[in-house]
């Protein structure tokens, strides 16, 4: 699980505890089934994205893309870490 889903799936169920509205209730409100809301509640969902904003539009929620920074090698290192062994 990835921190952005638990992170996403907690702001989503603070709107709807603070609403006190149910799974039920946003089942009806915006399609998406309650057993999917539970996994995007619980940070678990790996489905479509027109599903997740489904729920965020009506939270008014939107998604920013940040650069996450890098974990893998620039191309300029590469010689270094996989150049021969001289040995």
């Amino acid at each position: 699980m990835t921190a952005w889903r638990s992170n996403l799936g907690a702001s989503l169920k603070a709107f709807r505890k603070k609403k006190r509205w149910t799974q039920e209730d946003i089942c009806h409100l915006t399609g998406i089934p309650r057993q999917t809301i539970s996994e995007i509640e619980n940070g678990k969902f790996d489905g479509a994205v027109t599903t997740l904003e489904k729920y965020m539009l009506l939270a008014n929620l939107d998604l920013d893309v940040i650069e996450k920074a890098s974990e893998f090698p620039q191309l300029d290192e590469l010689d270094t870490l996989f150049g021969e062994d001289d040995d």
